[in-house]
């Protein structure tokens, strides 16, 4: 396996003092202060932590949105959309990255490189952990450091066990926003799938209210004949 970047084989044992202590800080009412609270929790227990991003991967649009980072000092509301190019899209499947991925170098991971290249400086390697809530993805959490090979893998186990209390968290603090976000995508891809149609039935009086009276009973389980 390489070397500098790996999956593990499953998540370690977070103490219970420590696992109470997140679940605490989760629970509060701003998101933005508790992913503070958190990186400087974690610095507490000697991880190497430099700062937290939240993040999520929209597959329609081949995009992944940025939604919070901090680090001990601050943290900020982000919306940044960063578009994915084609040849790197096929690494984002769960094949390619394993539910808690631990990168030694952001140069072993295009696609982070990519994506944090105008949202975050200085990365030098982290570990990222997928988040789900009930079998649902809600999204992604990284926990990264300023030097290069400063994560153990004992390290990335620990922050795996800490998966469901950060995806309760995730999905709570930003369940709202991702549904906003995806039904919008919803409503401009039907848009633009309908506009050839709609410029069609435009120079079709008779076609454009037969295209009407379909519409009204698309939902409905009535026969018709047409």
């Amino acid at each position: 396996m390489d070397t500098h970047q790996k999956g593990l084989e499953g998540p370690g044992q977070a103490p219970r003092e420590l696992y109470e202590s997140v679940s605490e800080v989760c629970s509060l009412a701003s998101p933005l202060q508790a992913l503070r609270r958190l990186v400087r929790l974690l610095q507490q227990q000697g991880l190497p932590v430099s700062g937290i991003f939240v993040n999520t991967f929209f597959s329609e649009t081949r995009s992944i949105r940025f939604f919070a980072r901090a680090d001990a000092t601050e943290s900020l509301r982000l919306d940044i959309e960063v578009k994915i190019p084609e040849g790197l899209v096929g690494e984002l499947s769960y094949e390619h990255r394993p539910e808690t991925l631990l990168v030694r170098s952001l140069s072993e991971d295009p696609v982070t490189a990519w994506a944090t290249r105008n949202v975050i400086a200085g990365i030098g390697s982290y570990v990222m952990q997928r988040l789900e809530l009930d079998g649902q993805h809600v999204g992604v959490i990284c926990f990264y450091s300023l030097r290069e090979k400063a994560w153990l893998e004992s390290q990335a186990a620990l922050i795996a066990s800490l998966a469901q209390p950060l995806s309760t968290w995730v999905a709570r603090a930003w369940a709202a926003h991702i549904g906003r976000e995806n039904e919008a995508l919803r409503r401009q891809l039907r848009q633009e799938k309908s506009e050839p149609l709609e410029r069609f039935l435009a120079a079709s009086p008779g076609l454009y209210q037969v295209a009407q009276k379909m519409r009204r009973i698309a939902d409905t389980d009535v026969t018709v004949l047409i």
